[in-house]
């Protein structure tokens, strides 16, 4: 859910402003439904005790992590 929430939000934001991106385009897909996907990973992950370097690296894990994972899909599904 968080992935197409995220997806439908980055379409109400770059229809209006650039009309030339198509709603498939891999970019937005894969930035759209990574963003919430990472962030609600490293929400459930993470504790307010822990170290601040402790907390970057799990928030840059989760975020990359969401991205690669979105890349992937979007080419997985790139076949049918």
């Amino acid at each position: 859910m968080l992935g197409f929430g995220g997806w439908f939000l980055g379409i109400l934001i770059v229809l209006p402003t650039m009309p030339s991106v198509p709603i498939d385009d891999m970019v937005l897909m894969t930035v759209s439904t990574a963003a919430p996907i990472g962030l609600a990973v490293y929400l459930a992950w993470v504790h307010r005790s822990w170290a601040k370097q402790t907390k970057l690296i799990g928030a840059a894990a989760a975020v990359l992590g969401a991205l690669l994972g979105a890349v992937l899909a979007f080419h997985a599904a790139a076949g049918w």
